[in-house]
């Protein structure tokens, strides 16, 4: 087998995450390297036939024991992510690359080759599965094509579009059973669910306000739903199996504290969709940003920040109710928390949870948000407590300074300490702070240790 980035070892199962590289040279394919892509010839942008690769990551080296005989003969250029786990994170939209599931881009240099590897790359690869491609058209069970075009060119080099091409304009005449419609949008679904607002759709997971009807009921709820194929990981689970974990974990926990309950799960067309309440209120976010009005904290009034250290005991009681009930959340974030018309959190997003009584799910699901994801499960370790900790304490730095956590663990890496002591203006704080987000998941503090620290910050300010 081929050389492994690192692997998973949980409980019951192993995962181990390969270079794509090795299955390259095993082929003879010569190729570059930068920090994501593996590159192979000369890669050609303008209006070029531009054919993608959906992939789980699970299957890919399959697939490409599969394709690459078909194109080092040919010699084609094409671009590939350069190995199983930035492959996971890009169909998780993990990286920042906007290139969200185009894990394998053929660069097709004539409307000929196009022609040529289009029913030879659709019997090759039908067999397999993988998440949905926007912006280009379907041709195939993971094969997509598209047309680009440079847009702009600068000094530095030149940016490029792809658009999806009617039927009609490609190279090669499709048969009705090869092009692959992507599910039409319907406004009633499950039923008895009318769609009235879409909040997010993005490739993974689509968020719509709803009204829920029966008879003459109306019930405005929240549909989360999860798209087939994203989130993918070595264990043949995707964003699906993460809803209906989150689904579990809310049934579980919805009596216990102030959070959306459910409603109702249902599969619809591949994928599956979560109801939940819908909550009125502010996310905390934008509740935090309009207390400090993008003021440095040592320049906000004492009622202001005692007012956002409220809020922040308020979400160390939701976490301890929690870890009490022997789960992890592991997505600890400002904006999974709502702050509702009394003034009291509801808390959001129970995907990435862990219940550390039944050691499930086994694996753990992994990635999280950027910034606030402790290193222990950024390298998908067994979750613990003291992630949620980590999370707190990227929390408490977010809330004091307006800043998005991403930007201080990566543009001011080395200087993150020194930082620390100079946004917070109290010792208290900025020991706490640092305290939680130690590498050494031991050295953090207990949520009643937090709890009291804040408390007596808290004491300074007299009204």
């Amino acid at each position: 087998m081929y050389p492994e980035t690192f692997k998973i070892d949980t409980r019951e199962k192993v995962a181990h995450f390969y270079e794509y590289s090795p299955i390259l040279d095993k082929f003879e394919i010569k190729y570059l390297e930068d920090e994501y892509w593996l590159i192979c010839g000369t890669l050609s942008f303008d209006n070029k036939w531009i054919l993608m690769l959906a992939m789980r990551t699970s299957q890919t080296p399959k697939v490409l024991e599969d394709i690459l005989d078909l194109l080092s003969e040919r010699e084609v250029p094409f671009r590939i992510i350069k190995n199983q786990v930035l492959h996971y994170q890009l169909n998780s939209n993990f990286v920042s690359l906007g290139e969200s599931a185009k894990a394998f881009t053929i660069f097709t240099r004539s409307d000929d080759e196009c022609a040529y590897l289009i029913p030879k790359l659709q019997v090759l690869t039908n067999q397999y599965s993988g998440p949905q491609i926007e912006g280009a058209l379907k041709i195939g069970s993971i094969l997509y094509v598209a047309h680009s075009k440079i847009t702009k060119l600068n000094g530095s080099g030149f940016e490029f579009s792809f658009k999806k091409p009617k039927p009609s304009a490609l190279p090669i005449r499709l048969k009705r059973d090869d092009l692959i419609a992507p599910n039409p949008f319907k406004k009633i679904i499950g039923r008895n669910y009318i769609l009235i607002e879409t909040i997010r759709d993005d490739a993974k997971c689509s968020i719509y306000k709803a009204i829920k009807f029966k008879k003459l009921r109306f019930e405005l709820c929240i549909i989360k739903r999860g798209k087939a194929h994203h989130n993918d990981d070595h264990f043949d689970r995707d964003i699906r199996d993460r809803l209906i974990w989150q689904h579990r974990v809310i049934c579980k926990l919805q009596d216990k504290l102030r959070t959306a309950k459910v409603i109702s799960i249902f599969k619809e067309s591949e994928d599956i969709c979560l109801v939940l309440e819908h909550v009125e209120g502010v996310i905390l976010e934008h509740k935090m940003f309009y207390i400090k009005k993008n003021l440095p904290w040592r320049l906000l009034k004492s009622e202001d920040r005692s007012a956002i250290l409220k809020y922040y005991l308020k979400i160390i009681s939701i976490i301890r109710i929690i870890h009490e009930n022997d789960y992890v959340h592991r997505d600890i974030t400002l904006a999974n928390f709502i702050v509702l018309p009394d003034d009291e959190l509801c808390i959001l997003d129970f995907e990435l949870s862990y219940s550390l009584q039944y050691n499930e799910p086994d694996p753990p699901f992994t990635l999280g948000t950027l910034g606030y994801i402790s290193p222990e499960q950024q390298y998908m370790l067994k979750p613990s407590r003291e992630q949620d900790i980590f999370s707190v304490g990227v929390l408490l730095l977010h809330s004091i300074t307006g800043i998005a956590p991403i930007h201080f663990f990566n543009d001011h890496k080395d200087d993150l300490l020194n930082i620390i002591e100079e946004v917070c203006d109290s010792n208290i704080l900025s020991d706490l702070i640092k305290q939680c987000i130690s590498p050494h998941p031991e050295e953090r503090p207990m949520l009643k240790c937090i709890e009291n620290e804040i408390k007596k910050e808290l004491s300074k300010f007299n009204f």
